[in-house]
């Protein structure tokens, strides 16, 4: 591969006020890969129901880092009348 090939994707989970929850680093291959997150924080802390983001950037070996397509898969736990 290239000097500048996307070998790892980071993976960033912030709460509502822009707090990282979560950070995890995920080698990639060819194919496209799932990652799924527990609702924990890097403590092992279960979070609240509620709305969160994630980013996701591409590092290569070389130190350049990209941002890389990702599609976000949900379910919902209960629901309101």
């Amino acid at each position: 591969a290239a000097s500048g090939a996307v070998r790892q994707a980071e993976v960033t989970i912030s709460d509502a006020q822009g707090r990282t929850l979560r950070r995890e680093r995920v080698n990639l291959a060819a194919a496209p890969q799932d990652w799924s997150w527990n609702g924990r924080n890097t403590a092992g802390v279960q979070q609240a129901n509620g709305a969160y983001a994630f980013t996701v950037r591409g590092l290569a070996a070389d130190g350049t880092e990209s941002a890389l397509p990702a599609t976000v898969l949900g379910r919902a736990t209960a629901v309101q009348r």
